[in-house]
């Protein structure tokens, strides 16, 4: 809404690996990571120029219909908290469970998000070996600061945020 950019990410389970401990921990496979912008084309010193266009919460709803089109299991669908009453109600509606996931209000998020990580036990991609996607950028930024997990002044944690709430959830 502020006019800047929106993180959506999708994960799933791929597997489940046995511990010595004969416990079974998941393989979280990453299926995509990316980010909604709003257009930032606007000339602010041409005053017929309309303003930047918003990320529109639609456009998630859009995504999720043609995934599931796709033939793609849609599960469980969370946002940060934002606007988000009427997504929650409309996928509920169509049998998708949805809800709140602060990931600024407690560190759990991003704990199991940093397990999986650490047990090596997330899949996803790599664009170029010298080159980090965006959400590696921001995820290589973040500090903890008391119970939160949060990005420098001035940077970003869209990307980041989405996809430890879908490793989490």
């Amino acid at each position: 809404i502020k006019g800047d950019r929106a993180g959506i990410a999708m994960s799933h389970v791929k597997s489940y690996r046995q511990t010595p401990g004969d416990e079974e921990r998941p393989v979280v496979k990453n299926d995509f990571v990316f980010a909604f912008e709003s257009d930032i084309t606007r000339d602010v010193n041409d005053p017929d120029s309309k303003p930047p266009r918003e990320v529109q919460i639609r456009w998630y709803r859009q995504l999720i219909w043609e995934l599931k089109e796709l033939g793609f299991e849609i599960a469980t669908v969370t946002f940060d908290q934002f606007q988000s009453t009427d997504m929650i109600q409309t996928l509920e509606m169509h049998g998708i469970e949805s809800g709140l996931l602060s990931l600024d209000r407690n560190d759990k998020v991003y704990q199991t998000f940093k397990d999986i990580l650490l047990d090596s036990r997330l899949e996803s991609y790599r664009v170029e070996e010298h080159l980090d996607p965006l959400v590696v950028q921001e995820i290589k930024r973040l500090r903890k600061v008391g119970k939160k997990v949060d990005h420098p002044p001035s940077f970003s944690k869209d990307l980041a945020d989405a996809l430890a709430g879908s490793v989490f959830n």
